[in-house]
């Protein structure tokens, strides 16, 4: 009977995107982890949603897949909450002029 230490994971958006994108394309996981320069293992974990790809890794993908596979899409989500928060910086001279 499985509990919540054998479950399998539950893919990611991102992750099914690029397992989508992958066997769309024709592409090997092989071909692929050569294209993004890393290891034919953590791209295939990345794939089944057992692991997030670092930050260069996800902007490779984005990169590579033309959009298809959003860096975004790895986030979690208190950190797409995180990101939506932030405000553009603006200088003292932008604000003394915007006053």
């Amino acid at each position: 009977m499985p509990n919540a230490c054998n479950a399998p994971p539950t893919p990611t958006k991102a992750s099914r995107a690029l397992s989508m994108f992958l066997k769309g394309n024709r592409i090997t996981m092989e071909d692929a982890a050569k294209a993004l320069d890393c290891a034919w293992s953590t791209l295939d974990d990345v794939a089944k949603g057992q692991k997030r790809p670092r930050v260069a890794l996800a902007l490779r993908i984005q990169r590579w897949t033309g959009g298809k596979v959003r860096y975004e899409d790895f986030l979690t989500g208190p950190e797409r909450s995180a990101v939506a928060r932030q405000r553009p910086f603006k200088s003292s001279k932008q604000s003394k002029q915007a006053a």
